[in-house]
């Protein structure tokens, strides 16, 4: 008992804390929040079924990267211009 009231009292602490900083980046949040963001995640395995077994003409893979995408969207998880720019330079470093 003391398990579920524990358990809903976090539950509810984050939902409280996501309404309140609803465009806080999910990079900018703490872990426990960065965990709450992960549920969505669960969606893409269904949508993947549904899309393949009804004949979508899209590949496999691409598919599941625009779903991630898609749900990345949804967990606020964006990246700031000097993150991509500081990305590109280690990746194509002379």
């Amino acid at each position: 008992m003391v398990l579920i009231i524990i358990s809903l009292t976090v539950v509810l602490i984050i939902l409280v804390n996501q309404y309140l900083n609803r465009k806080k980046r999910f990079q900018d949040s703490n872990k426990l929040e960065q965990i709450w963001r992960y549920r969505y995640y669960l969606k893409i395995p269904f949508f993947w079924c549904y899309y393949i077994t009804n004949n979508a003409d899209i590949s496999k893979r691409t598919l599941w990267g625009l779903l991630k995408g898609i749900e990345q969207s949804n967990m606020n998880w964006m990246y700031t211009m000097d993150e991509v720019s500081d990305h590109f330079k280690e990746k194509y470093k002379e």
